[in-house]
């Protein structure tokens, strides 16, 4: 019922978001030390640097986040060019550090198309809580 209701806010919300709209980050080589390590997987390294986003629209983890489920599944969908025909598998809010110490959060959002098989090919989006998207990076 709770997956039901997500959708149900996730398609409501996209329509009010354009696909222009969503800011794609991709991993820039230029030496920063306040970079965040996000997440690795088979996919790809998702990696962010401090100054590709939007600071000011950061979750310091008090409270709720400004940027609800609905609306980075909506962000994730948009970023994917996915409508229904890929269904939400797992969402994750999670922290990542950089050496100083600050904290950046982010939703881990993966996707499988339907109807939902054991080993089916996954998609997967990292949104960060100021709206963005980060591009898994492979070197």
């Amino acid at each position: 019922m709770h997956k039901f209701i997500l959708l149900l806010f996730a398609l409501t919300f996209s329509t009010a978001l354009s696909a222009s709209e969503v800011k794609v980050i991709s991993y820039d080589e230029k030496n920063d030390p306040q970079q965040y390590y996000l997440y690795g997987t088979s996919k790809g390294n998702y990696i962010v640097k401090s100054w590709q986003f939007d600071a000011s629209k950061i979750w310091n983890g008090k409270g709720d986040p400004q940027l609800t489920i609905s609306s980075a599944v909506a962000i994730a969908r948009m970023y994917l060019k996915a409508n229904d025909e890929l269904a939400i598998k797992e969402i994750e809010l999670r922290p990542s550090f950089n050496k100083k110490g600050d904290v950046l959060w982010y939703y881990f959002i993966t996707f499988s198309k339907t109807p939902l098989k054991f080993g089916q090919e996954e998609y997967e989006v990292a949104v960060l809580t100021s709206g963005e998207v980060v591009a898994p990076y492979k070197r």
